[in-house]
Parts: C-alpha cells; sequence; structure tokens
C-alpha cells in the first residue's frame, strides 16, 4: 500500500526569496555629495536653473581668471600699472541618467514569489545600476577637469617616497614608498605649495588605501612612531572607494578632490516633478 509515501519527500517551497544581485561602493557619488555644500561659488539663480534642466541646455556664469599683478615701489598716478582682467566663463552640464522597470501584477496570481518581496528588489537593482552610471560620469567630469598645472613637486620634502607629475597625462604618480609613509601628509602640502590649500577628500578602488592602512596599524600603539604616519591629515571619513576606479598594482590610483571642487544637483524632467500619468 503506497499510502502518503509519494509526497513525503515533495520540495519545500519559500514565498520568502533573496536576491542574488551583489553591491558595490559608489565613492566617487558619495564624495561628490560630501562637497557640494562647499561650491560656495554657484549663484543660486543658477543653482535653480540647474534643479529643472536637462542635458540639453548648459548653465554658464562669468569669472575673473587668475592674474599675475604688478606692483611698484614708487607710487604716483602717472605710472599705474595696467592690471587688467581677463573674464571666462564656467559651464555647467546637466547629465541624465533614466531607468526603471515594468510590475505585471496578473504575474504573481499564484506565483510562489512575493510581489512586494519582488518589487522592492528589483528597485533595488535598478537605483544600484543608476549609482554606477552617476559614478561614472562625475569620474569622467574628474578626468577632463583634473589639474594640468601642478608643479613644484620638488618643493615638497618626500621622505622615502617618490612623487612624480606627468605633464602629457596630468597625473600625479605616488610609488609604493610614498603609499606606506608619506602619502596623506605630502599630498596636501603638494596643494599648498601650489597655492591650492583647503580641506581634501580622496576617493580611489576598494584596495587603494590597504598598503596605507596596513602601516598605520603598524604604529597604533607608538606614540613614538605615530608622526610617521600622519593619520589626521586625512580622517577616514575624507576617504571613499569605488568599484568605478580600477586598482593598480603598482601605484596610487584615485582623485584628490578640494571642497567645492566638484558637487550635484538633483533634477527632475517637468513631467516627473508633477506627476504626469500616461493612463489617462
Amino acid at each position: 500500500m503506497a499510502f502518503i509515501d509519494d509526497t513525503v519527500l515533495n520540495d519545500f517551497q519559500s514565498t520568502l526569496g533573496t536576491n542574488e544581485k551583489f553591491l558595490g561602493n559608489y565613492g566617487i557619488t558619495d564624495l561628490t555629495k560630501d562637497s557640494t555644500p562647499f561650491a560656495d561659488y554657484m549663484p543660486p539663480s543658477v543653482v535653480a536653473l540647474l534643479s529643472t534642466s536637462s542635458a540639453s541646455r548648459d548653465a554658464q556664469i562669468p569669472v575673473i581668471k587668475d592674474q599675475t599683478v604688478t606692483t611698484g615701489i614708487v607710487p604716483g598716478f602717472s605710472n599705474i600699472p595696467l592690471n587688467l582682467g581677463e573674464t571666462a566663463n564656467y559651464f555647467f552640464t546637466a547629465f541624465n541618467i533614466f531607468s526603471g522597470f515594468r510590475l505585471y501584477p496578473a504575474s504573481f496570481e499564484n506565483n510562489q514569489l512575493d510581489a512586494a518581496f519582488y518589487r522592492d528588489n528589483i528597485l533595488k537593482n535598478v537605483l544600484q545600476a543608476m549609482a554606477v552610471a552617476k559614478d561614472d560620469i562625475i569620474e569622467a567630469v574628474l578626468e577632463t577637469r583634473k589639474t594640468q598645472v601642478l608643479s613644484f613637486v620638488t618643493q615638497v620634502s618626500q621622505g622615502d617616497g617618490t612623487f612624480t607629475f606627468d605633464t602629457g597625462t596630468d597625473t600625479l604618480t605616488v610609488n609604493k614608498a610614498g603609499q606606506k609613509d608619506t602619502m596623506f601628509t605630502y599630498l596636501k602640502e603638494l596643494m599648498v605649495a601650489n597655492k591650492l590649500g583647503g580641506n581634501y577628500r580622496i576617493v580611489t578602488s576598494p584596495a587603494g588605501l590597504v598598503v596605507g592602512n596596513v602601516e598605520a596599524a603598524k604604529f597604533r600603539d607608538d606614540q613614538n612612531k605615530q608622526l610617521l604616519w600622519s593619520q589626521s591629515d586625512m580622517p577616514m571619513d575624507r576617504r571613499y572607494i569605488t568599484n568605478q576606479i580600477s586598482p593598480s598594482s603598482d601605484v596610487f590610483k584615485g582623485f584628490f578632490v578640494r571642497d567645492g571642487d566638484i558637487g550635484s544637483i538633483s533634477n527632475f524632467f517637468w513631467d516627473f516633478r508633477n506627476g504626469t500619468d500616461l493612463s489617462t
């Protein structure tokens, strides 16, 4: 007699699923968000425009360019130097990032998968993909706008490390010795030597700061050696990692960004701001 033997080993079917999507790091976006409040050169009118504009329209503000001022030691109205200023325009561009998903309620009738669970996790996956796209866009802007005039590298005491600046690629290279005990301290000093002082943030690939962190840990309890690694010059809340920067095994690869030099303003098309309904 078979009785109920055929159903004893049926698979258990749970309605509580899981999401296989791998989470990532979006440090370029996080850095930009934290830097935005310091962009005090943005007039309110430009901020308002960028909050509603699309990628088809740029915004620009006038700027007086840096200049070399002539001075003298003989005062007088007949020899006042010209010291004429030169102007230019700063351009601000909106970038569009669009995605979404479709949900068919009928698909979940008699379905093992819970509809709310599906909706919430697909939304999370979509937002994650949009975060990757935003990180990539900001990285492209940083790559385009990175310094082309960095100099005075030899004026900065580099300890055991070596910093070299390639004017052809506008890239500052820090060798492994520099990453161990001088990097954070002397990057800031290098900016001061170039008249670019201020508070900075750093973003790199997930493993980009491993060498420095390991070295710092060695001196954590040794007050005599703590000065070799000036952790206070780059606090942990000013270090960011992203999966959108490819790692490098030989040199440090990332961006060193002064507060306010990069920022973002969220904007939404008219239809999204006003809740356009396509079903009517």
